[in-house]
């Protein structure tokens, strides 16, 4: 198989297919796969694989009849080599088990093969999957790069919420402590189960996409196929994600505070609290002014207690609404942080719901409205008080 590619051209392809290497060593997944296009000989495309994720992309490249139909090469070399190289036509050539190469000015370099036919293709997989959804590739992004945020990372004790999973056109994610429902236009067929330490590479794909990106599941796999051909992987996670359902719209208090405010004020407190401490305290005391600060808290490494106080814009309480405890309630502020770094306006409104001895902050959001304001896909998320 002899293949003549630009090295531009041939980085392009390296770049979408990369996230999916795994490392250094003699195993297939530290390999890139070249090989013919099934559908069309005189094509070529790049493949790589690892463990849950796989990837494939178009190569533009002259490629030459031969026996053989593909090779392999290892990922690292394969990327020390290219730095070296100045803008030039490559060339690539296997004999069976040796790969030479060559770049004019710099001369010939030779990369051991392994076998392709170990590789595992998905190519009856993808043949067999069916189309749930073709939706703007930005949107899903923003949706993906959010709930994983939520998700839980202890997969041995909780493999089940350690995905992100969409039913009925809502992405869903939960780590007990916070949970989020992202409703996302296109994405009503979709029952896509997505792994949070996969999250990063898919994201990595889909930035290289403007407009749309076609979403395809199988029994036991998702696809996301650019209009150029390119392809993501993931293997479908087998734990099953939670049921669940919407939590009720009311607001029994609500808040509205600067957005600045609290992002300033989260890591002023988390810069005197021991490093495992988590608890961030918002208490509210009536000082008699029409609309009292909060008071975020944490206790402090030496033992004491460190505030800041955010002022409150404008806050309501619906009729007959339980007060909030005069001791105020605790969150998880990792939680609360990575909520606040997606919200693009200055202000930002909370609502308060206490249930007994427990409660939760219920945030709403929405993005990519239509130009009158109206629509867009909705962020839900809620933040459960702690004990």
């Amino acid at each position: 198989m002899k293949i003549q590619v630009a090295k531009q051209d041939l980085e392009a392809a390296v770049n979408v297919v990369s996230p999916c290497v795994a490392g250094k060593g003699s195993v297939i997944s530290a390999h890139y796969l070249f090989r013919r296009d099934p559908a069309d000989r005189t094509k070529a495309q790049v493949l790589s694989h690892s463990v849950r994720i796989s990837a494939l992309c178009p190569l533009t490249a002259v490629v030459e009849e031969s026996e053989f139909d593909a090779f392999t090469v290892e990922g690292w070399r394969l990327k020390m080599w290219l730095d070296t190289l100045p803008d030039a036509a490559l060339e690539f050539e296997f004999d069976g088990s040796v790969v030479e190469v060559f770049c004019p000015g710099k001369g010939k370099q030779k990369f051991q093969s392994l076998d392709p036919s170990k590789y595992p293709y998905w190519d009856k997989g993808l043949a067999d999957a069916e189309e749930t959804a073709t939706l703007s590739a930005e949107r899903l992004h923003r949706a993906l790069d959010y709930t994983h945020n939520f998700t839980s990372d202890n997969e041995s004790r909780e493999p089940h919420l350690c995905v992100c999973e969409a039913k009925d056109g809502i992405l869903a994610a939960t780590n007990k402590r916070t949970a989020t429902m992202v409703t996302v236009a296109g994405l009503k067929k979709s029952l896509m189960r997505i792994h949070t330490k996969d999250v990063p590479a898919i994201l990595s794909f889909l930035a290289t996409i403007e407009g749309d990106v076609e979403v395809l599941e199988h029994e036991r796999r998702v696809f996301f196929r650019r209009v150029d051909g390119a392809v993501f992987e993931e293997t479908r996670f087998d734990a099953n994600f939670p049921s669940f359902s919407r939590p009720p719209d009311d607001s029994p208090h609500w808040w509205v505070l600067r957005t600045e405010d609290i992002r300033g004020a989260i890591p002023f407190l988390v810069s005197g609290a021991s490093k495992e401490d988590d608890r961030l305290r918002l208490s509210r005391p009536d000082d008699g002014s029409a609309e009292p600060p909060i008071i975020l808290s944490m206790m402090t490494a030496t033992g004491g207690t460190a505030t800041q106080e955010v002022e409150c814009l404008e806050s309501g309480m619906e009729d007959g609404a339980e007060e909030i405890p005069p001791e105020g309630f605790v969150l998880a502020h990792p939680n609360l942080s990575k909520m606040l770094q997606f919200v693009d306006s200055d202000t930002v409104k909370v609502a308060l719901s206490r249930r007994l001895k427990s409660g939760y902050m219920r945030f709403v959001d929405h993005f990519f409205k239509n130009d009158d304001g109206s629509g867009g896909d909705e962020y839900l998320t809620v933040l459960a008080w702690l004990r």
